[in-house]
């Protein structure tokens, strides 16, 4: 019995690993960033004009909000001058939405990360990358706080 609890501990922990192993590991983010919560993932893409979307990684993270569950899901978009910026969206189990916005590699920015807690996500129709979505919209119930980390 000992041996069959291990070797399925170790058969999920292995799992968890596998399905996180593309994400970005944020080696020199914030700490709030370094340490949060794990969630289910729904995959990370890098897009760059109308190219490179997950779109089964964002219907995973909208199907994940509008039931309930939670999930993540990091999208880096590569600006029209070249520079990458990522969020991390984060679902809770209330619908509730946290993200993480890294524009420290974006040289025309504010070269900061920052941490937005928002009422909801709302979809950008006509945005490339179907299903698109933000944070915070008012059709979502309000706008998010916004927190600059360091």
């Amino acid at each position: 019995m000992t041996k069959t609890v291990v070797a399925v501990s170790l058969f999920a922990v292995l799992a968890l690993g596998a399905c996180n192993a593309d994400a970005p590991q944020f080696v020199n983010a914030p700490l709030a960033v370094r340490e949060r919560s794990p969630l289910p993932a729904c995959g990370v893409e890098t897009a760059s004009g109308s190219e490179g979307f997950n779109v089964d990684g964002r219907r995973c993270l909208w199907a994940a909000y509008e039931e309930h569950r939670a999930a993540e899901f990091i999208s880096t978009q590569v600006t029209v001058e070249g520079d990458p910026i990522t969020w991390i969206y984060r679902v809770g189990h209330g619908g509730d939405v946290e993200v993480f916005l890294d524009s420290t590699r974006d040289r025309w920015s504010a070269r900061t990360w920052l941490r937005l807690t928002c009422p909801g996500l709302a979809l950008i129709e006509g945005a490339p990358g179907q299903p698109a979505f933000t944070a915070g919209l008012n059709q979502a119930g309000g706008d998010c706080a916004e927190t600059t980390l360091q």
